[in-house]
């Protein structure tokens, strides 16, 4: 398709990955979908649109076990952007 071409032209483009994953998902590819979205987690880990199209798919797929896991990294990795933001503003203002 035209998408996984632009994926082969860019291959670690979180954004070409995440639109992707999305057609193939609603196409009823979910593999190809699960695919793309790990890589897109990968390139992108504060992606939440990418946790929560995999979370979503592991729903649909009844793996409720992967879903939870995946849900709980996704807040993992919320957490860790905003100490990261926290602590950038920290050391730029000296306090």
């Amino acid at each position: 398709t035209r998408l996984d071409a632009m994926v082969v032209r860019a291959p670690r483009n979180a954004a070409v990955l995440m639109t992707a994953a999305s057609a193939h998902a609603l196409a009823g590819g979910v593999d190809r979908a699960e695919s793309l979205l790990m890589t897109a987690i990968e390139v992108d880990p504060a992606s939440m649109a990418a946790y929560s199209l995999l979370g979503r798919i592991y729903l649909a797929q009844k793996r409720l076990d992967a879903a939870r896991a995946r849900h709980q990294l996704q807040d993992l990795e919320f957490l860790a952007q905003h100490l990261r933001r926290l602590d950038h503003e920290v050391r730029r203002t000296g306090g």
